[in-house]
């Protein structure tokens, strides 16, 4: 009888795991579940640690050399990642991929056939979520430990590029660009609860701050609230043409300062009034130093404490985030405006 308490005992501690199998929380701390980070874009994480030198441990090659790799994603022992189109072949096969951080093999996957392009990944809660475009797009919800498919959502779009949704308050927020707009979703179910439409604009991540607060950057920066959904707010910062802007907001939570970053600007925004505290100004990129034509779409800042850091064609610029001064030397590098 002992024996017998004992095992109904340890049955019952276990019980809620055994009912929540499919949603085992992979979460690590220094985990990088969306695009730059978090839902603010600060490209910065105060647990990330880094040992140099540094070791080749692994490396695995997965596609053809006419694709390239979205940013990924890291939720504890899994890396996620997705394909980009580079030369966009006529007829692709892309895929994502959720693979083991320590050997690179492959635990599951999906692939799409006739796709056009398939955006940077996000983790939440147990779950992954991806953006698939051709004529129209899909945004899927896979289970992180098996990949199996949760829900499927379609959208209006047409052969957009993003940078990957947000989530806020259980519920996801995306962009979809031409012929779209913007889209909030229920996380856990993929329920629909409303479509805006905006402007002719790819390459872009909206940002969150707070509970009900969200930030747009295109062709100048608009401040929303997400229930009810309306625009509070719209600041008209410059107006290139649509293919030259593109990223997502970086947030000071702390200041209270949106940073933007154009192919030859820098933007300091006060969240509170709405003005510009400060531009730094550069000439309009061609191309890089090494010979290869710069991307001008997908331009997002980081920030680290006081510290604003960013890309313009070749070099790596750290700025005092309230005064926009430079700070120390620019680094070269080669790189295609992206910070990590």
């Amino acid at each position: 009888m002992n024996k017998l308490i004992k095992f109904i005992y340890i049955f019952l501690l276990l019980l809620p795991n055994i009912l929540t199998a499919g949603d085992i929380s992979f979460e690590g701390e220094s985990d990088w579940t969306m695009y730059q980070y978090n839902g603010q874009h600060t490209g910065y994480n105060d647990k990330d640690k880094i040992d140099l030198p540094l070791e080749l441990k692994w490396s695995r090659r997965y596609q053809v050399d006419s694709f390239e790799f979205n940013p990924p994603i890291i939720v504890g022992e899994r890396i996620v990642v997705t394909n980009r189109l580079k030369y966009s072949p006529a007829d692709p096969t892309i895929s994502i991929r959720c693979i083991d951080i320590h050997s690179g093999e492959i635990i599951w996957g999906w692939s799409f056939s006739g796709i056009h392009t398939i955006d940077p990944p996000i983790y939440y809660d147990s779950a992954v979520y991806v953006q698939v475009v051709n004529i129209g797009g899909m945004l899927y919800s896979y289970n992180l430990l098996d990949g199996s498919r949760r829900w499927r959502l379609p959208f209006y779009s047409q052969f957009s590029k993003q940078l990957g949704p947000v989530i806020q308050n259980n519920s996801i927020l995306f962009l979809s660009g031409s012929y779209g707009g913007l889209t909030k979703a229920n996380a856990k179910t993929g329920e629909f609860i409303w479509w805006r439409r905006l402007g002719d604009y790819d390459f872009q991540a909206p940002a969150i701050h707070g509970d009900n607060n969200f930030y747009i950057w295109n062709a100048g920066i608009s401040g929303w609230t997400s229930d009810p959904q309306e625009m509070l707010w719209r600041n008209t910062i410059i107006y290139p043409v649509p293919s030259d802007i593109g990223g997502g907001p970086c947030i000071d939570t702390t200041e209270k300062i949106i940073f933007l970053e154009h192919p030859s600007n820098v933007f300091a925004v006060d969240m509170i009034t709405h003005e510009v505290l400060w531009t730094n100004n550069h000439p309009y990129p061609s191309t890089m130093s090494a010979g290869f034509t710069i991307t001008t779409q997908g331009l997002t800042p980081a920030i680290c404490e006081d510290r604003l850091y960013y890309i313009h064609q070749d070099s790596l610029y750290s700025l005092i985030s309230l005064q926009g001064k430079i700070f120390g030397n620019t680094v070269q590098i080669i790189n295609f405006g992206h910070l990590l």
